[in-house]
């Protein structure tokens, strides 16, 4: 009689409407409206999806007050998942066992949705009350039967996203808490943003969505204000690295160089799901001048993003790191600081493509320069430059 109770709960219309809300916010819905609203109407389509999958399996183990016993373990694992990275990593393995490739993120706001569950009480509770022994609850377990592995299908497949790290930096102009009472730039990762002394301060990121038109994406090189200019350099073979000129785009020596070593490591234990591989491409590159101090930030998709102190060296947040800064809170609106680039920077390369260096000067007497850089940084560099 239970499991008659909980395979029909799969055939109402509470259960059904949030079926499709789940499969088409998913799937039409987020990529359409991207925002706040349909990243939380899924959680709360899920949550009430959820508890009635799981009361069917409950009742099968016969399991006492399964509905309850539901209810409780999915609301439990929803804020073990959302409110802890590890719980989302073991939420992803879990899940993936079904075969289906899923990855799941810790966000502590997306326990608002929690209160959905009380709705997957309501359309249990109401098919419990209606007569089993109809020709209508014959059909209603014919269908719920039906919809089980669609319902399973849609919850394990929209949990799993595309994700390539961290892909977009820019500089941006606002009025933030704490901070000065005025204005300021600091470098927006994401949706969290980097103040110019080098610690980093997570906001909403529907804060930081600007329109299309504001926001610089994969800007592959940036000068600040005196003409030192950095650049991404994707190479021949492609190893990550970042060049610097100190003639505003000139001549080029390397400054950032990640060694094969240092990439691998960067990658370990860096679940994307999906069956995605993680990669440490650069991305994108900002350039800050906060006072006397300047800051260069350059994202690397799955490995996180470095960071240039102002002495000169690199350090690299990983993904967790930015992802487990506090939150603080904004005084103003924000605009995105669209960057100085430099006047010898050639165009980036198409895809497939490698960048080129500047084009050899044309003078009466060219001079070939080599300029070593930092030995951990990579070897020599020749460049030809007029005398």
């Amino acid at each position: 009689m239970t499991t008659g109770v909980s395979v029909r709960a799969l055939a109402s219309p509470g259960f059904a409407l949030a079926l499709v809300v789940l499969v088409l916010n998913d799937h039409v819905l987020k990529t359409a409206y991207p925002g706040w609203i349909t990243g939380k109407l899924s959680d709360v389509a899920g949550l009430v999806l959820a508890p009635l999958l799981l009361g069917v399996l409950l009742t099968v183990w016969r399991v006492p007050r399964p509905m309850l016993v539901a209810i409780v373990v999915v609301g439990l694992g929803f804020t073990l998942t959302k409110s802890t990275v590890a719980g989302a990593a073991a939420a992803s393995d879990l899940w993936s066992l079904t075969g289906i490739p899923t990855e799941m993120r810790a966000d502590v706001t997306d326990l608002l949705a929690l209160p959905a569950l009380y709705g997957a009480w309501l359309v249990h509770r109401h098919v419990a009350s209606l007569p089993p022994g109809s020709w209508r609850a014959t059909v209603a377990r014919a269908t719920g039967v039906a919809l089980l592995p669609v319902a399973v299908l849609a919850t394990a497949a929209t949990s799993c996203a595309s994700d390539q790290g961290l892909e977009n930096l820019t500089v941006l102009s606002g009025r933030f808490s704490p901070g000065p009472a005025g204005r300021e730039e600091r470098i927006g990762v994401l949706g969290d943003v980097m103040a110019g002394d080098g610690s980093v301060a997570s906001i909403r990121p529907r804060v930081v969505d600007l329109p299309d038109e504001g926001v610089r994406r994969h800007v592959n090189a940036a000068c600040d204000d005196d003409g030192t200019c950095w650049r991404i350099d994707p190479g021949v073979d492609y190893v990550p690295s970042v060049q610097m000129s100190t003639d505003g785009g000139t001549t080029w020596t390397r400054d950032l160089w990640v060694t094969p070593d240092e990439r691998d490591a960067a990658l370990v234990d860096v679940p994307l799901g999906c069956n995605e591989e993680p990669s440490a491409r650069l991305r994108d590159l900002v350039v800050l001048k906060d006072g006397t101090s300047v800051r260069v930030a350059v994202g690397a998709s799955s490995a996180g993003m470095y960071v240039r102190t102002v002495g000169g060296r690199w350090t690299r947040l990983s993904l967790a790191e930015i992802g487990s800064i506090e939150t603080v809170r904004l005084r103003g609106e924000l605009s995105a600081v669209e960057p100085h680039t430099p006047p010898h920077y050639p165009p980036p390369p198409l895809p497939g493509e490698t960048e080129s260096l500047p084009p050899e000067p044309t003078c009466d007497e060219p001079v070939t320069v080599s300029v070593t850089p930092n030995p951990q940084n990579g070897p020599p560099t020749t460049y030809v430059r007029c005398s």
